[in-house]
């Protein structure tokens, strides 16, 4: 049961919504890569708002202790600690997070209205300009250059960001911000393998040991220090660390589609960075759990484990064979 002496700041079912999104409502989930159970919590912030009491991790909670502790980190943190998931659940600041301001998705904005953000630990341009589904450049710019230039480093708690809604004429190339207007009709973009040659040593789907029982991408048993590629124009999400995926880079496609590229020894690209089909965003390697040198390339819907689909097959569509 939910603590009885906090009234609940969002609903069961948008919590689930959330979990949905975030881990395909699974709240036992234990993916290896440092999120645990339904709302995708790390290690640290479980044990920053009490989640110890419950387990030693989320996935070792009960749906109603996750989210129990979800209410404490909303009120504290805001959306924003879901920064994409709370959007299309609608979940939405408590009262408690009075500092943060979020409107609905940009298209759907009073063009001229002017947002204002007050970050929180954690934020980042990056991760801002996502929620927002703009370029974080924009930001920057709004900030006067009062605020860091580098979109993935965390901004100081309490920095203040505004942003005024430009009327669509005066956005610069919308195609090039993380997102493509639904009213828009473009073809289809360009699209490549992501290495120069190599075959496919572990396909999709193959049963084995992995958390969903098999895997979720494809494998290339490639030499350390192979160029690795960005398949499709995209922005990059995150390019760091990512347990055991190792140094991996996640780019979201202007189609909305994720690419993780794992495994790399060298990671080439940052996060809100612009890529195209064909850039250079790292190069391979044998980080994280591996068993030797090579590249894994996942292909999801959403950003987090869970919302796989088929590499082969989603490239193939654009004239690309691996």
């Amino acid at each position: 049961m939910l603590s009885t002496q906090t009234a609940a700041a969002a609903s069961l079912d948008t919590w689930e919504k959330v979990a949905q999104c975030e881990s395909g409502n699974d709240w036992s989930i234990s993916t290896g890569n440092g999120f645990f159970g339904g709302l995708q919590f790390t290690a640290s912030t479980w044990a920053e708002f009490g989640g110890l009491t419950y387990g030693a991790n989320a996935h070792l909670a009960t749906k109603e202790q996750q989210i129990e502790i979800a209410e404490k980190v909303l009120a504290k943190q805001g959306p924003n600690a879901w920064p994409i998931c709370s959007i299309k659940a609608g979940l939405q600041a408590t009262s408690a997070y009075s500092s943060v301001v979020r409107g609905t998705l940009p298209e759907e904005k009073s063009m001229g209205s002017v947002q204002s953000f007050t970050s929180s630990t954690g934020d980042t341009l990056s991760s801002i300009a996502a929620a927002l589904e703009i370029r974080w450049e924009e930001l920057y710019e709004a900030s006067g250059g009062r605020v860091t230039a580098d979109p993935s480093a965390p901004l100081p708690a309490g920095t203040v960001v505004n942003y005024t809604m430009k009327p669509p004429s005066s956005i610069e190339s919308r195609a090039a911000s993380p997102s493509i207007p639904k009213s828009v009709s473009i073809a289809k973009p360009g699209a490549t393998s992501p290495i120069d040659s190599g075959a496919i040593t572990t396909p999709y789907g193959q049963p084995g040991s992995w958390a969903k029982g098999y895997h979720t991408g494809v494998d290339f048993a490639i030499p350390i220090g192979t160029p690795v590629r960005a398949v499709r124009d995209g922005v990059v999400i995150s390019s760091s660390w990512q347990g055991a995926y190792g140094n991996a880079v996640v780019i979201r496609h202007d189609d909305g589609i994720y690419t993780l590229s794992a495994h790399l020894s060298t990671l080439g690209v940052a996060a809100g960075q612009r890529v195209s089909a064909g850039d250079q965003i790292g190069l391979s390697g044998s980080t994280g759990n591996s068993t030797g040198p090579h590249l894994h390339l996942e292909v999801r819907t959403g950003t987090t484990y869970g919302s796989d689909i088929n590499p082969v097959s989603y490239l193939q569509q654009f004239g690309v064979s691996i």
